[in-house]
């Protein structure tokens, strides 16, 4: 299981730098659904939302992703 995490931890850290999933998606060469159920993985794991999405404007981290 942590192999996983770490991915998903990976992703996460790389979809903040970037600024949104589109970017990353195109820097990992994998699918944007990929980075997004990524992500998603890791807010059901910790149980909390990290990213605020906006269609078309990009995400911005919440509070408790800037503290993760």
């Amino acid at each position: 299981m942590f192999p996983s995490t770490f991915r998903r931890l990976e992703v996460f850290i790389a979809v903040v730098k970037a600024g949104g999933f589109a970017a990353v998606a195109e820097r990992l060469g994998i699918s944007h659904p990929s980075i997004s159920n990524q992500v998603k993985a890791l807010e059901r794991q910790v149980g909390c939302k990290l990213f605020v999405r906006r269609k078309g404007l990009g995400s911005n981290v919440t509070e408790q992703g800037r503290r993760l």
